[in-house]
């Protein structure tokens, strides 16, 4: 937390979205549980700061749409309003909408029909939701999925994942967009070791 800090104020303007495990310390917390190492001595500041992280984040003047996992096509079918109705708070949010937005934390691949499918649970007939977003909330830049052979973007016609499995000894990877996110400019550092052991391989 304290090294996100510095970076956002190092670069003014920067910022980040929340993730699925910001989303599963605070549920930990919530409930009296303290399983991540570092959570028993998380300050109150440190939790104001992890729960501001917004869900998505929409940048209008290059139409580009921030988001952790990914974006599932069902959520237009029963949503046609889109992404509009997503709510700051929302890890405090109830209802149906903001239960099914909650899912943009983990999307990874989808099934014909277009609904998530759980990690583990795909099969052939699954795709990655890239194949299948068709770009009506902008160019997407997304993680959560760690490109590790090579460790280099994913490019696709509506998105870009730029996870790079840096914890998994791989690179971290930054999009610098300044006009046409089709056309941002990558940049990677190599981690310094590798911080942890990957459940899948890609």
């Amino acid at each position: 937390i304290h090294h996100v800090r510095m970076l956002l104020a190092l670069y003014p303007g920067s910022f980040c979205v929340a993730g699925n495990h910001e989303s599963k310390v605070i549920e930990q917390r919530r409930k009296g549980l303290f399983k991540e190492s570092w959570t028993p001595d998380a300050s109150d500041d440190d939790w104001k700061f992890l729960e501001s992280l917004p869900l998505i984040k929409k940048l209008p003047d290059l139409n580009v749409t921030v988001v952790h996992g990914g974006i599932f096509p069902r959520f237009f079918e029963s949503y046609p309003e889109g992404l509009s109705r997503i709510e700051t708070n929302w890890h405090q949010s109830k209802g149906k909408y903001m239960a099914r937005a909650k899912r943009f934390l983990r999307v990874r691949f989808v099934n014909p029909e277009g609904n998530m499918v759980s990690l583990g649970q795909e099969t052939d007939e699954d795709v990655f939701w890239t194949e299948r977003y068709d770009g009506r909330e902008g160019y997407v830049f997304y993680g959560h999925q760690p490109y590790i052979n090579p460790p280099e973007p994913r490019l696709s016609e509506h998105a870009a994942g730029i996870d790079t499995g840096c914890v998994f000894g791989g690179r971290l990877t930054a999009a610098v967009v300044t006009n046409d996110p089709r056309k941002a400019e990558f940049v990677s550092v190599s981690a310094l070791q590798k911080y942890s052991q990957p459940r899948i391989e890609e």
